[in-house]
This record gives structure tokens, C-alpha cells and sequence, in this order.
């Protein structure tokens, strides 16, 4: 049976194998927009394979690129080879090789004629853009590259680069995503500017000129802009979730202007369409502000309705602002319902993703500030207690050893060594004791910590659990730089002592994201929080197990499970 395993799988990599080849033969004989395309699939899927064999097809894309005796396939080459570069770092949480790569996309350009080869400069500072961004340097800068990208984009004839339009749109969302609204809309009514023909990108740019209208409170032009998307979502991909999406923002725009009867006209028209094509983000934002309104309108049975459309889409939005305002909004209702235990329950879960939103999107420096110098003035009198908490230790110790001398007076007629014995006896329980607490404890912060990173409800932790657990949300983000992985180690090898040290010794060639990958599966995650840990997709999950598994099994015979089992 193992043997029709290994011979089917082996085929399977001679298909994939022999496909990806017959691609590369044939990419640099294509048209350019065909060329960049097809170039940038075969780069995808090299970057998944393993680095020895990939850099031995890149050597060979290069050559191939060399023998066409084309300047701009060999540019695009060397564009696609930056690609390969910046997915496999960030792939690998490798940040500090980025500044090199930086710099070697910066001298690329460098010896670039922009005048002839527009689109390979343009590709080029939208990368050294995107990398700005990923190793989180000043955004000017990272935006620099981007506007040189995009006055070169406008400039290239549709013919020769179809996908500007896009990647113009692309920018714009950039500002929008750093809360520069009215950059962003600048920037997009240009790029609606320079086309005469509408398409789906013309929905994108619309619709985000429209949410930054919004953000701006200008809500007779954002109301427009949404309109506008009614009367020609058959631009779009999907012209019916389309026209959820602008029912909905136009039901939102209503509901920031109070009038709660045209926000309840659009949202209920708008959000079983949402639901129909499974646009989950916007149909659990839209739910929201319905319940919102029918809480205020003291209406609990179509508020409970929302409220439970919200509450099941918790889990697939996984965001930190929706699931405060999820148990905010829970509060209120129950309130509502006259449940003020459960009510204030759900308002102190509330206010633990509220002070996370507070530090981490850095909302309120001030607020911040304030709070630092109040755990300052707590971290004082602690210091002020434990300080007398020493003395009257010392106090009690001395009080003990005169009781225990006195004891030892009157008692001396007992047997010395029965008495060392039995004291030998207690010091060994009490450490095996200290030790089991320790190990407990271990496990707790393990659980709050991995509790923090997946963003999940406290709910069942007492008090002092709960402050444990806020100060790890208000500090800690995902699994993808070095000290992150340092301080998940620590608390994991107090957890499961020796247990990566075994699996180092049963696999010594087991790569640093392989070793992460088997600390992680200890934890009984699911792929999908596997995945938000480790900073990759599920598929990037699903796929490193499976790498790891043929690892095991070539170099121990055993299977991913007898490998872990053997770990115990």
C-alpha cells in the first residue's frame, strides 16, 4: 500500500514537474502583458518548492531569457527573480534580508532606461513599495516608489500593460489603508480620469472614493459615489454582491447621519444579498448597525435576529475592532432585556478589546501615555508592599525559629533522625509540589498566550486571569519575527520540556519553520489558527505538514502521527 502511495506521488511530481517545465520553455516567447503573467505563475509556484530546486530553474528561466536576445525578457527576468526573492523572504519571516533586497531592486532600476521599459520600473517601485511596507518603514517613502509607479503606469498604452488600471487603483487603496482619505480620493478620481471606458476596476475606485467620503463625514458625495455603483454594478465581477455592498454602505452612510429609517430601508435590502453570495465582512458589519438601531428603538426581537447573524460570523472575521464592538453591542442588548449580570459580563469583555484597539492601531497616544504612567505608580506601591511584605517575613521567620528552637527544647527526647528524616520527607514534597505548580503554571501562560495571538474569548478566566491576559493582547502580535518566536519558545519549552530538543535529535535536519510547525501541532490548533500563528495560509500549513511528513517518513519510517506519539 505505501509502495501505491509513493508511486502515485511520484507520478503526480512528474506531472507538476513536467507542466511547470513546458511553461517555462515557452513563457519568453510570449507578448509582454502574456509574458509578465505567466512569469509571475511559474515564480509563484517555484517559491513554494524547495530553494535548491527552485534556484536551478530560475538559473535556467535566466538562460532561456539570455537566448532571446531580448533586452525587456531578460529586465522581466530579472523583475521576476526580485518576486521570487521578496515571497520566499517574507514566506520565511526572514525581515532583516529585505533591506538587501531593497537595495538590489533600487540598483535594478538603477541601470533601467524608464523611457523605454516603463512597465519593468513601474513593477519595480510598486515591489520596493510593498516590501516598505512589509518591513514597516516610514510610509513616505514607501509611498515615493509607489507614486513613481503610478506616473509611470499612466503613461503605458493599454496595449502594451492592460493591468494599470489596477495597479493605479492599487495606490490609491494604499493611501486609503494609512488613513490619507483625501489623498487616497485624489488619487482615484485620477485614475477614474484616464479612462474613458468603465470596467470592474471603475467599481473599486468608485467604491473606495465612496468609503473615503465617508470616513471624511462628506456624506452627500459618498452617498453618490454608492449610487453610482448601483446604477453600474453590471461593471463588476459580480454585479449582484456588488449591489449588496453599495445597499449596504449606503444604509451605513444614513446610519453615521442618524436617520435611522433610510438606514434600515438600505441594510435590509442590501444584506440578504450579501448573505446569498457570502460577502461575510460586510454582512456582518451591516448586521451590526441593524442591531444597533433596533436596540436603540428598544426592539429586542429583530435585534436578537442581527445579533445572532453577527455572533456566528465571529469566528470568520477574526478582528479585534468587530469582536469589541460584537460584545459591546451584546451588552447593550442584554441590558436591554434587563440581564445586567450578563450585560455588565459582556461590557467587561468589551473593554479588554477595547484597550487592545487603543495600543495596537495607536488611536490615543495620550490615553496611552496616562496608562503607562499609571502602571508606573502601580508597579511603585507594589514595589512599596513587597518591600514590607520582606520585613514581616523576616519578622515571621524569626518568630518561627524561636518556636521552633523552644519545640526542639522540649521535644529533644524524639529521635534526631526520625526528625531529619521526616523533614528530608516534607522538603521532597514540597519541591515536587513547586515543581507540579510550575509546570501548571507554565501551561496557563502557554494558553493565554496562543489565547492572545487567535484573539479568542476569556470568558471562562477569573480576575486575575483576565489581567494576565490583557496585558498579553495589548503587547503581542502573530508568530513572524524573531523575538516573537523566541518568547513562544520559552514559554512552550516550560510547558513540554525537552520536547523540540527530541525532536532536533530525531531529525537534525529539520528546518527552523519545520521545528515551529511540530511546536504549533502540539498545541491541537486547527490549519486556520495554525496558519494565523505561524503569519501564512492554511494552504502553506497544509502543504509544510506535508513536506514535513515525507521528511519523516524517508528518514525514521514513521508517519506524521507515530512521529509526535514518539515525542510523548
Amino acid at each position: 500500500m505505501k509502495t501505491s502511495k509513493k508511486i502515485a506521488l511520484f507520478f503526480l511530481f512528474f506531472v507538476c514537474n513536467s507542466v511547470l517545465m513546458a511553461q517555462q520553455t515557452s513563457v519568453f516567447k510570449l507578448p509582454f502583458p502574456r509574458q509578465y503573467k505567466t512569469l509571475d505563475t511559474i515564480i509563484d509556484s517555484l517559491a513554494l518548492q524547495d530553494h535548491k530546486v527552485a534556484i536551478r530553474r530560475l538559473k535556467k528561466l535566466e538562460l532561456q531569457a539570455r537566448e532571446t536576445n531580448d533586452k525587456l525578457a531578460v529586465l522581466n527576468y530579472k523583475r521576476s527573480e526580485i518576486r521570487y526573492r521578496f515571497i520566499r523572504t517574507i514566506n520565511n519571516e526572514k525581515r532583516s534580508e529585505l533591506n538587501q533586497l531593497i537595495a538590489d531592486t533600487e540598483q535594478l532600476i538603477a541601470t533601467i532606461n524608464e523611457e523605454q521599459y516603463p512597465e519593468i520600473a513601474a513593477l519595480l517601485h510598486f515591489q520596493i513599495g510593498n516590501s516598505l511596507d512589509y518591513q514597516k518603514y516610514n510610509y513616505k517613502e514607501q509611498f515615493t516608489h509607489y507614486l513613481k509607479a503610478y506616473d509611470l503606469f499612466k503613461n503605458i498604452p493599454l496595449e502594451q500593460f492592460p493591468y494599470r488600471h489596477y495597479s493605479q487603483y492599487a495606490i490609491a487603496l494604499a493611501y486609503y489603508q494609512f488613513g490619507e482619505y483625501q489623498k487616497a480620493i485624489t488619487l482615484a478620481e485620477e485614475v477614474e480620469a484616464l479612462y474613458l471606458k468603465n470596467d470592474f476596476n471603475s467599481i473599486l475606485s468608485v467604491n473606495l472614493i465612496g468609503l473615503c467620503y465617508l470616513e471624511l463625514k462628506k456624506y452627500d458625495q459618498a452617498i453618490a459615489s454608492f449610487k453610482w455603483i448601483l446604477k453600474n454594478n453590471k461593471y463588476a465581477l459580480n454585479p449582484t454582491a456588488w449591489k449588496g455592498i453599495a445597499l449596504c454602505s449606503l444604509g451605513r452612510i444614513y446610519y453615521s447621519q442618524g436617520n435611522n429609517a433610510k438606514a434600515i430601508f438600505y441594510l435590509t435590502q442590501g444584506l440578504p444579498i450579501l448573505k446569498q453570495e457570502a460577502i461575510l465582512v460586510n454582512l456582518a458589519n451591516g448586521s451590526l448597525l441593524l442591531a444597533k438601531i433596533y436596540i436603540v428603538q428598544k426592539n429586542s426581537i429583530a435585534a436578537k435576529k442581527y445579533l445572532n447573524i453577527v455572533t456566528e460570523l465571529r469566528d470568520e472575521i477574526k478582528s479585534t475592532p468587530f469582536v469589541f464592538e460584537i460584545n459591546k453591542l451584546l451588552s447593550d442588548y442584554y441590558q436591554l432585556e434587563g440581564n445586567y449580570k450578563l450585560s455588565l459580563s459582556y461590557l467587561q469583555l468589551a473593554n479588554v478589546y477595547k484597550d487592545s484597539i487603543a495600543v495596537s492601531e495607536n488611536i490615543n497616544k495620550m490615553h496611552a501615555a496616562e496608562m503607562n504612567f499609571a502602571k508606573q505608580k502601580q508597579r511603585l506601591l507594589l514595589n512599596q508592599i513587597e518591600q514590607k511584605i520582606i520585613h514581616q517575613r523576616i519578622i515571621l521567620i524569626f518568630l518561627s525559629l524561636f518556636t521552633l528552637l523552644l519545640f526542639i527544647t522540649l521535644r529533644i527526647f524524639f529521635d534526631r533522625s526520625k526528625l531529619r528524616l521526616k523533614m528530608e520527607q516534607q522538603e521532597l514534597v514540597d519541591k515536587n509540589e513547586k515543581i507540579a505548580s510550575e509546570l501548571d503554571l507554565a501551561n496557563v501562560r502557554l494558553e493565554q498566550y496562543m489565547q492572545s495571538r487567535l484573539h479568542k474569548d476569556p470568558k471562562n478566566q477569573n480576575t486575575d486571569d483576565q489581567e494576565n491576559l490583557v496585558s498579553k493582547l495589548v503587547n503581542e502580535s502573530t508568530l513572524h519575527t524573531k523575538e516573537d518566536w523566541n518568547e513562544f519558545r520559552t514559554l512552550f519549552e516550560q510547558a513540554h520540556p525537552r520536547y523540540l530538543q527530541r525532536v532536533k535529535e530525531k531529525l537534525p535536519k529539520i528546518s527552523p519553520a519545520e521545528l515551529r510547525l511540530t511546536a504549533i501541532h502540539k498545541l491541537n490548533l486547527n490549519t486556520n489558527e495554525m496558519a494565523l500563528i505561524l503569519n501564512i495560509s492554511p494552504d502553506a500549513v497544509r502543504k509544510s505538514k506535508k513536506r514535513l511528513t515525507l521528511k519523516i517518513a524517508e528518514n525514521l519510517h514513521q508517519s506524521f502521527d507515530e512521529f509526535i506519539s514518539s515525542l510523548l
